[in-house]
């Protein structure tokens, strides 16, 4: 009896003693969190200049000289020519199409003329003077030889200046003598013609409504715009500054080369609409300066919910050997931005012997890992990766042998995201966009893509961000 109770207590004992170890061995991790680290966000697009040529064809001055040009002036000025002293009236109408060609640097217009003076005053001669009434008629060219130019305000300025060919000047006879009277009338048209410049000038800028113009293209660039459909591909543009060089004559064409700098980007989301940015004053460019062409950054998105469902489908679930008869179970894990880091927040079962015997320990470790490219296999991988410094000491106090590289080594292995897919169709897609598109009436975005180079993998708030430099060749061409 008493033999059996001694076998009775040892067993009991023996019992409790294993109960102990089992609820031992389930004990919690107990690891510090990382320091919480707000996500950086994408630098700025860098600045691309792009080239906007305003032109406006010879054709359409022509209509607007023959449109807007007076068909006749008159006027009376004092004569003193020769034999004869007075004053003359005059009547100039249009004789012919007014034209306007190309000379140089400069801008003519020319507008052919007829002249008929009517002569009242006194003729001398041998000093004797008798009144005389007299008629004389003539035929000349008046030619307006411009340099337009832009000022500040968006105005065209012309510079004129002016310039009378006579096909027949006119004359008359005055007591037998022949008299021409082509410094009097010549004197009468400059004067006409001086009064009229500043007409000329409001009548062009009346006719171009460069400014309004301008506006209207400053607003619809700011305006964003989809470029595809899967993936989605919205294009922005922030204008900072416009400057234009000097009027390009050709002889068809007028062209008004803009340079416009801003910031152009190409994003997977609809970017939030701002205030548009009003048309600033117009500066000067050097027309040897940049050339056309542009820098876009193309951010290829990689967003969390992306990441963390391959994550769940690679490594949920799975157990691992940490050799020696240890096992640790990934049980979840997702991952989050932390700086320009990733973090990502596992929670395991740590499993050390077999049977009642064994040791377990349950929580969450913080595993920390930097995004780079592949160039070769074109995706993202983590290099380098490791544990968080409070993950670290907290399993040296408790499990050590938890901290091993063979977890760190499947999270590597599973962390690998290709990207070549979106990459090739956002490259596609950005060359369809630049082949001919008419982003407004009359404006017509045309270019060609050049060259595509990686220049970095970014950790965002939303997502991993492949930022691609993609340089190329593009233009606005706007024609009234």
């Amino acid at each position: 009896m008493r033999r059996g109770v001694v076998l009775l207590l040892l067993f009991l004992a023996a019992a409790a003693s294993g109960t102990w170890l089992f609820f031992q061995g389930t004990r919690r991790i107990s690891v510090t969190p990382p320091e919480a680290v707000p996500a950086n966000p994408l630098p700025a697009p860098p600045v691309s200049i792009v080239a906007i040529p305003f032109g406006v064809s010879m054709e359409e001055l022509k209509n607007l000289a023959r449109t807007r040009l007076p068909e006749e002036i008159s006027g009376a000025n004092p004569v003193r020519e020769s034999l004869f002293e007075g004053r003359g009236t005059y009547l100039v109408r249009r004789d012919g199409t007014p034209d306007v060609r190309l000379d140089g640097d400069r801008l003519v217009l020319s507008v052919p003329v007829s002249f008929r003076a009517r002569l009242n005053g006194s003729a001398t001669a041998l000093g004797i003077s008798v009144p005389v009434s007299l008629s004389a008629d003539g035929a000349a060219t008046a030619e307006l030889s411009m340099k337009p130019s832009v000022s500040s305000d968006w105005q065209v300025r012309t510079q004129p200046r002016i310039l009378l060919k006579w096909r027949r000047p006119p004359a008359a006879t005055v007591l037998g003598i022949r008299v021409t009277f082509q410094n009097a009338a010549e004197e009468f048209l400059r004067s006409r013609i001086e009064e009229a410049l500043p007409r000329i000038d409001a009548a062009i800028n009346e006719s171009l409504h460069l400014r309004e113009r301008a506006e209207e293209a400053w607003t619809d660039l700011q305006e964003p715009r989809r470029l595809s459909v899967s993936p989605d591909l919205w294009l922005s543009v922030a204008p900072l500054s416009i400057a234009l060089s000097p009027l390009d004559l050709k002889p068809e064409r007028v062209l008004l080369d803009a340079r416009l700098e801003s910031r152009l980007s190409l994003g997977t989301r609809q970017p939030e609409k701002k205030p548009n940015l009003p048309l600033p004053a117009v500066s000067a460019s050097d027309p040897g300066g940049a050339s056309k062409g542009f820098s876009l950054q193309l951010p290829i998105f990689l967003g969390y919910d992306a990441v963390n469902l391959k994550l769940k489908e690679e490594l949920s679930g799975r157990t691992l050997s940490a050799g020696e008869g240890r096992s640790i179970t990934i049980e979840t894990i997702s991952a989050s931005a932390n700086g320009n880091r990733l973090v990502f927040e596992v929670k395991i079962l740590a499993v050390e012997g077999a049977g009642l015997f064994s040791t377990r320990r349950a929580g969450t470790v913080y595993i920390m890992g930097t995004p780079k490219w592949d160039r070769s296999g074109r995706s993202i991988r983590l290099d380098p990766v490791d544990y968080d410094e409070g993950t670290t000491r907290g399993l040296l106090r408790t499990a050590a042998w938890v901290a091993r590289p063979v977890l760190l080594e499947s999270l590597r292995q599973a962390a690998v995201f290709p990207l070549s897919g979106p990459m090739d169709e956002a490259t596609k897609a950005l060359g369809r966009f630049l082949d001919k598109r008419e982003i407004a009436p009359g404006l017509t975005l045309r270019g060609s893509a050049g060259q595509v180079a990686l220049e970095s993998v970014a950790v965002t708030k939303e997502g991993l961000a492949l930022r691609v430099l993609l340089e190329g060749n593009a233009g606005l061409e706007w024609i009234p």
